[in-house]
């Protein structure tokens, strides 16, 4: 990992400030938010929200799946007959053939082996949370299933598919620091809205674009230029950030090739010292944090090769003067034109339409 540090100074902010900011990286509670934007993201627009409260849509909480009744129990020493994810067939699982856990005595996919440190209880463990996890939440069927909220949550956190690297991987661009509060209230969507998106753009890669590479894992370009400290004060944004990367910690284990941290302000290096020790050494090996110049350019222009290089949205690029555009006005890249078509198939399987984007 190149890991370049800079003198980081943080002006006009007392010691308790900089702890509270700290501490809602820690606790993660969402005590500052008002009760009315709480309410709503975090317990259900409405009724005709896919979520609520009571679904806990997306939780990654491994105590709580292995506490429950089921199959999956922790005294089980070998997974169940499994069904393997097929295309064709629109079948989807988190068993693929050639993933490893044909061959493994407990039936262990290489990537949970990996990410346990070959610690066979730890990795058998993992995989039978996630096992159930996708059966608790439906995550099996969510590619057969329609998406309505599909626009609305590309516009209220940008992100998008601009092609594969020189190695081959798949380039994914995200702007979580645009994450826009406004739109998530007059959408009527919530947080848990926002993760099940995540999550479905996260199947679609690993079981249509990479159906025959169950070793696949993706390149993520995370442009930060408009990260703010006042976000760390706001613990429901902090919180769904949280969960994001928890639940894809858990059951999307050893998928990431490379990460870059583009355009990232000279603090954000404090702000990563904070969070790099709850991290996976394999994890942060794959982290490179790069500051908006002609260094970043040299790094991104050699790993994503010319034609992906192109691809990229031009507030990734230090000649850009600001990051105000976001992704969604660039050029739509075939990838993405693909699972957007694929999203339309589905709604008008299930006989709905696309919900319209509301300012």
């Amino acid at each position: 990992m190149t890991y370049v540090s800079h003198p980081v100074v943080v002006e006009d902010h007392g010691d308790a400030q900089s702890e509270k900011w700290i501490g809602n990286l820690k606790l993660l509670t969402p005590s500052t938010v008002d009760e009315t934007t709480k309410s709503h993201v975090f317990h259900g627009a409405s009724s005709n929200s896919p979520t609520s409260a009571s679904s806990s849509t997306c939780t990654s909480d491994s105590s709580q799946l292995l506490d429950s009744d089921s199959e999956y129990s922790n005294n089980s020493t070998s997974t169940p007959n499994v069904i393997y994810s097929d295309k064709e067939k629109a079948i989807y699982s988190l068993y693929q053939v050639g993933d490893g856990s044909e061959e493994d005595p407990d039936g262990i996919p290489l990537r949970f082996l990996e990410m346990a440190q070959q610690h066979r209880h730890q990795a058998l463990k993992a995989v039978q949370n996630t096992v159930q996890w996708r059966h608790e939440h439906g995550i099996n069927d969510m590619l057969v299933e329609p998406h309505v909220n599909y626009d609305i949550c590309k516009q209220v956190v940008p992100h998008m598919f601009i092609g594969r690297d020189v190695e081959g991987h798949v380039v994914y661009v995200q702007q979580p620091a645009r994450l826009n509060m406004a739109q998530v209230v007059s959408n009527n969507i919530t947080y848990q809205d926002l993760l099940r998106h995540a999550i479905y753009v996260q199947e679609y890669v690993w079981q249509i674009v990479e159906s025959d590479n169950p070793r696949a894992t993706i390149t993520s370009i995370i442009d930060v230029a408009d990260l703010q400290l006042t976000h760390l004060r706001q613990s429901d944004r902090v919180q769904f950030l949280k969960e994001m990367a928890t639940t894809f910690d858990a059951h999307f284990p050893m998928r990431a090739h490379k990460t870059f941290i583009v355009n990232a302000p000279k603090w954000f290096h404090l702000l990563y010292r904070l969070v790099k020790p709850l991290l996976r050494k394999s994890t942060t090996d794959m982290i490179d944090i790069l500051t908006k110049g002609k260094h970043q350019d040299d790094v991104l222009r050699k790993h994503l090769g010319e034609a992906t290089s192109k691809a990229l949205p031009d507030f990734c690029w230090s000649a850009t003067k600001s990051s105000d555009e976001s992704i969604t006005a660039t050029t739509v890249p075939k990838m993405e034109q693909e699972l957007r078509e694929h999203v339309m198939k589905q709604n008008k399987a299930g006989g709905q339409a696309m919900k319209p984007v509301l300012p």
